[in-house]
């Protein structure tokens, strides 16, 4: 499948946006299942409901608390980095 590359390209035009296989449907299975595994570092958002995110968020967390998401950060880095490097790899090899 060809497609145009979006690299130095800026725009909200929908029809910019553009998809691309890189995991198979087994590994999108392990994605989800090292998440669930991973609840009990699920950090509930302050901005109510029942959503979450997994690690910090350095666009919201880190807003007038630079330290303290910092120190967040290198609590949960490691856990990320031992559950998800591949995917960050394969992430970065496929797009």
């Amino acid at each position: 499948m060809a497609h145009q590359s979006m690299v130095g390209k800026h725009s909200l035009d929908p029809t910019g946006v553009s998809q691309h296989e890189v995991l198979r449907l087994r590994e999108c299975e392990v994605v989800r299942d090292q998440g669930f595994a991973l609840k009990r570092h699920w950090k509930p958002r302050p901005e109510g409901g029942h959503l979450c995110t997994l690690g910090v968020a350095s666009y919201s967390d880190a807003v007038d608390r630079h330290d303290a998401h910092l120190k967040e950060a290198g609590e949960i880095n490691p856990v990320m980095r031992a559950n998800f490097d591949w995917l960050c790899e394969r992430i970065r090899k496929g797009v």
